[in-house]
């Protein structure tokens, strides 16, 4: 009796053991995030890519057991399926079945212009850390085949060395901080084919009712009907919208599950990271509007990442960076200011310069409520007056 307690004791410690060694490695919950990466970037042949160091990825919750999803690697906004083995503390890419080769994912891809970052090496990370304070570690290379026609290279290589680490940061966002009105810009139109769609557009975002962790962003794409409901991870300071949407008048936020004539959509799921008083994304964006019988074309507008900066008080100020420009737009006012002088110009929605000077700062007054184009040396963007 003496020694079937002893054995019974044994086993109690043995398995107390395995239990607390599990406990050392976060849930799989705990993953769920933004991290920044930090790594050496390999250029085999030059290619331009939205990120090279020091950027923000989100791992979100997968669609299978013990899977997650790492969204943002390199600035794309496809994601990578990782399986995590918590006992193990590692994360590593789900190896698909034979019909396809790649043993990660597609990060981008676009339809029309054939622009498109496809992971080629499977992910191999190493998990340390728990709570807040998570370090990823790759234990391999990470590389991609990047074919861009307006880097005029029809393939290209880029990727990390191994050893580079993702590590989780917090925001402590609150609803409040990201409820208000948005002025969003983006400079990379892939295709449009929807007229009342525009590349830089006001939209707002307000809490679900009921809920703190779910928000209503209005008048995307610049149609007020428009109306996206989105998860908000206030921890990570992430919006996370749905992959696909029903809106009125028969369109589709992503791509509708019976399109057979338009784009796939191989970008996951949008995603927000929250700053103070601006939402900066990656993402790919969709708005499908059915087909043309006609021409028996996709009707579709689509555009890659941006910025929304917050409008803020009741002045309707609001200013915004594009690249190395600094605009600031009031009811009937622009001004622009450049580090150093060059041509400036503000056209109107017709083409008409309204403003333009080789200076350093150009202003205009008394401009109608509408969109305008503004362009500083090679520089363009629109920009909304209210």
């Amino acid at each position: 009796m003496k020694n079937l307690t002893l054995r019974a004791q044994i086993v109690i410690l043995l398995l107390f053991a395995v239990h607390f060694a599990d406990a050392q490695n976060p849930a799989i919950t705990d993953l769920y995030g933004r991290y920044m990466f930090n790594g050496e970037c390999t250029l085999a042949d030059v290619a331009t890519i939205p990120a090279e160091n020091n950027y923000y990825v989100a791992i979100l919750p997968g669609d299978g057991e013990n899977e997650v999803k790492l969204l943002g690697m390199m600035g794309y906004s496809g994601a990578s399926v990782l399986v995590y083995n918590q006992e193990e503390g590692t994360l590593k890419s789900k190896i698909p079945g034979s019909e396809t080769k790649f043993p990660g994912s597609i990060l981008c891809g676009t339809f029309y212009t054939s622009y498109m970052a496809v992971q080629l090496t499977a992910m191999d990370l190493t998990v340390s850390g728990n709570g807040n304070s998570i370090i990823l570690t790759s234990n391999a290379d990470f590389n991609a085949r990047i074919s861009d026609p307006d880097a005029k290279a029809s393939y290209s290589l880029a990727g990390y060395s191994a050893g580079f680490t993702l590590t989780k940061e917090t925001r402590n966002k609150t609803i409040e901080d990201i409820t208000g009105t948005y002025d969003f810009v983006s400079d990379y139109l892939d295709f449009a084919l929807v007229d009342e769609a525009d590349l830089v557009f006001p939209f707002t975002i307000r809490s679900k009712e009921g809920t703190n962790d779910t928000v209503i962003l209005k008048g995307f794409f610049g149609i007020k009907d428009v109306t996206i409901e989105a998860e908000f991870y206030p921890e990570a300071g992430l919006i996370v919208l749905p992959i696909r949407a029903a809106l009125p008048n028969n369109m589709y936020f992503g791509v509708r599950p019976e399109n057979t004539q338009g784009m796939f959509n191989y970008n996951a799921q949008p995603i927000f990271f929250v700053e103070d008083g601006q939402l900066t994304t990656p993402s790919f964006f969709i708005l499908d509007n059915g087909a043309d019988d006609v021409l028996t074309m996709p009707l579709m507008f689509t555009f890659l990442a941006g910025n929304a900066k917050k409008v803020s008080g009741s002045t309707g100020i609001r200013t915004l960076s594009a690249g190395s420009m600094d605009i600031t737009a009031q009811p009937g006012a622009l001004r622009i200011t450049v580090p150093e002088a060059t041509d400036i110009r503000i056209y109107n929605a017709q083409g008409t310069i309204v403003a333009a000077a080789y200076d350093d700062t150009v202003s205009a007054n008394g401009l109608p409520a509408g969109i305008y184009l503004v362009k500083a040396g090679d520089r363009s963007t629109k920009v909304i007056v209210k």
